[in-house]
């Protein structure tokens, strides 16, 4: 398993899958490495669906149950919450830029948006009108690459990151801090979005 869980950390470093590492690791345990590496992720259609995808599903919610964590809410449906959150990454130690859009520096909303279209999604421009879309989720359903709203005001959040998973965000946060990941922060909505204008 834990051979199996190198190859899966590799092919998600080099981009060649997508998705959740422990996830994916049981299915290459349940349907061969190749299979996760042939479908570029989670393996579908088939003996995948029926019989792959249900057997990760039970262990990682058993998985879950006992270390005391609440079950996984399901990925995004309009691409995969971990190629939105791997598009976000590329973007690691690029300045914050009022206003901008990329590639060279982005704020808050320009970052998530640009995420999301690599994923076929638009999404509006700014952070006040990101958070008209989506379907508000806890903590506990939150899957990497939601929408996590922050610094509420009169005309709704001023600032937006994706979640990264394990309490964290990834985030153009502000001037001066390079674009990279941070602690949730101490008040904050999370909405999870899906089929938002698909290409």
């Amino acid at each position: 398993m834990c051979a199996l869980n190198e190859q899966v950390a590799v092919g998600i470093r080099e981009g060649r899958i997508r998705g959740d590492a422990t996830e994916l690791t049981v299915a290459a345990y349940n349907a061969g490495f190749g299979a996760i590496e042939k479908a570029g992720g989670m393996p579908s259609g088939g003996d995948y669906t029926i019989q792959t995808q249900p057997y990760v599903r039970k262990i990682i919610d058993n998985l879950q149950k006992y270390e005391g964590a609440p079950p996984s809410a399901p990925t995004t449906s309009a691409g995969d919450g971990g190629a939105i959150l791997t598009e976000a990454r590329k973007h690691t130690g690029k300045p914050y830029v009022w206003g901008g859009t990329g590639p060279d520096g982005y704020d808050c909303s320009g970052l998530t948006q640009t995420a999301y279209r690599s994923a076929g999604i638009d999404l509006p421009r700014t952070s006040e009108e990101q958070y008209k879309v989506g379907t508000e989720v806890p903590l506990d359903r939150a899957v990497p690459g939601d929408l996590v709203f922050s610094n509420f005001g009169g005309d709704g959040p001023g600032h937006v990151a994706l979640y990264a998973g394990n309490g964290r965000v990834f985030e153009a946060s502000t001037e001066g801090v390079p674009i990279g990941e941070n602690p949730l922060p101490n008040s904050y909505v999370i909405k999870h979005v899906a089929n938002v204008t698909p290409h």
